[in-house]
């Protein structure tokens, strides 16, 4: 009689933390965009990132990245550019009609707890800068885990009407921004890119003194 009842307190148990889990769940929202895009002279790309404690940050026609501590008005976020996108249980993807992505989990339908992906058009035959981090789930031996993930900024220059996917992936400890080219017919081909520099330090100006404190 007490083993029943001892199972029974456990199934109980497990129905209530399935029951909070489900509750829990993060609301994840998906907009529809459809901005002005020229392939004679853009290109699309789709970032995929986390309000999980990561920061997904852009910066289009700019070869090299700043800190945000520097920021200049040219960094582009994806879900804002701060440590409290962590605290939002919720996660806002936009999409602009590229194709579906090879990857399921970069797919509107195929996203998991805080996870969204942004598509933009970017400027073609010029540089894009990007830097993703955070807690994302990369391929470690073949299967996706959650991994603390934090790879150098890296830049590439999208061709005109090409479409293209950015992501962190991983491997033997390590982990790094992927750059794919992909389309409609399914290909997925790596892009080469190269570790973005730092941008000059923006120079503070003072301003003169004047009057009685000029000289001092």
């Amino acid at each position: 009689m007490n083993i029943s009842i001892k199972r029974i307190v456990a199934l109980s148990a497990s129905m209530s933390i399935l029951g909070a889990c489900s509750v829990l769940e993060p609301t994840r929202y998906i907009v529809t965009q459809n901005p002005t895009y020229d392939p004679a002279t853009s290109a699309r790309l789709r970032v995929h990132g986390s309000n999980a404690g990561g920061v997904v940050a852009l910066r289009f026609g700019e070869d090299c990245f700043r800190p945000g501590f520097e920021e200049d008005g040219k960094t582009v976020y994806g879900q804002g550019g701060g440590f409290f996108t962590a605290y939002k249980y919720s996660s806002t993807s936009v999409l602009i009609g590229m194709p579906e992505s090879p990857r399921k989990w970069m797919r509107a339908d195929g996203l998991k707890f805080k996870d969204y992906i942004m598509e933009y058009v970017v400027p073609a035959n010029a540089p894009t800068t990007i830097f993703l981090n955070g807690n994302r789930a990369i391929d470690y031996g073949g299967s996706r885990q959650p991994q603390t993930c934090s790879p150098p900024s890296i830049k590439f220059t999208p061709l005109p009407g090409k479409d293209y996917e950015a992501f962190n992936e991983g491997g033997d400890g390590k982990c790094w921004i992927e750059i794919r080219e992909i389309d409609a017919r399914g290909h997925d081909i790596p892009v080469l890119a190269s570790r973005a520099p730092r941008c000059t330090p923006i120079k503070v100006i003072e301003p003169t003194k004047t009057g009685p404190d000029a000289e001092r």
